[in-house]
C-alpha cells in the first residue's frame, strides 16, 4: 500500500481530519502564516506526515478554547 493510499483510507476514516495549511487556513478563517505561528509557538495541535500536515477538527476546538481561557484577562 502506497503513501497515498494510506493517505485517503485515513481521510476517508476520519471525517473530522483536515488537510494542508490552506485548507486548515480555510476551516479557520486565518492566514496560513498566522496558523504556522500558532503551531510553533502556541503549540497548534498540527500533525506533519510526510509533505503536508494534519489537523482534528476536535482537537482544533478544544486548543481554541483553551487559547481563548489562557488570553483572556482576568477581571
Amino acid at each position: 500500500m502506497s503513501t497515498s493510499e494510506i493517505t485517503n483510507a485515513l481521510l476517508r476514516e476520519m471525517p473530522g481530519l483536515i488537510r494542508g495549511w490552506p485548507a486548515i487556513s480555510r476551516y479557520c478563517q486565518k492566514s496560513i502564516p498566522t496558523l504556522r505561528r500558532y503551531a510553533r509557538r502556541e503549540k497548534m495541535p498540527v500533525v506533519r506526515w510526510g509533505r503536508h500536515v494534519y489537523l482534528d477538527r476536535h482537537l482544533l476546538a478544544a486548543w481554541l478554547m483553551e487559547r481563548e481561557r489562557r488570553l483572556r484577562p482576568r477581571s
